[in-house]
């Protein structure tokens, strides 16, 4: 989707001067963005990053709010026990980042207006409640 659909990839270039995409295993043709497949370190693109569209993973989640990152989750509604949307709920009740259920609703996402708060840090780091 993030590579085929044009809507969302004329949004991201109008709004983003570097667009980055971790796609894993999946074959990928996008010469608007720089890509790649892993990369044992994520945290380098990270801390570049303004905004991170990422999946639910309480993993990558953590690291791109600790580093005070606006994240948009997008969340796989075909995982059994789904705990990818429990979480991303929780944190998307209190404003930490933006929970995107399909991602065809990708293109509404980026765009949004919504705010949000910043996440409370206590000796100077930031701390995320579970519940």
């Amino acid at each position: 989707y993030c590579t085929t659909n044009k809507d969302f990839i004329s949004i991201c270039k109008s709004k983003f001067n570097k667009i980055t995409i971790q796609h894993g295993e999946t074959k990928v043709v996008a010469p608007f963005a720089n890509c790649f497949s892993y990369v044992s370190d994520l945290q380098p693109f990270i801390n570049e990053a303004d905004v991170i569209i990422t999946h639910g993973g309480a993993g990558t989640l953590l690291e791109c709010l600790k580093a005070d990152k606006r994240v948009i989750a997008v969340t796989n509604p075909k995982l059994q026990d789904n705990h990818q949307v429990e979480l991303v709920e929780k944190w998307a009740s209190r404003n930490y980042l933006i929970h995107c259920k399909l991602v065809t609703t990708l293109t509404t996402e980026i765009t949004s207006k919504k705010r949000l708060t910043k996440r409370p840090k206590v000796n100077n780091k930031i701390e995320l409640p579970f519940y």
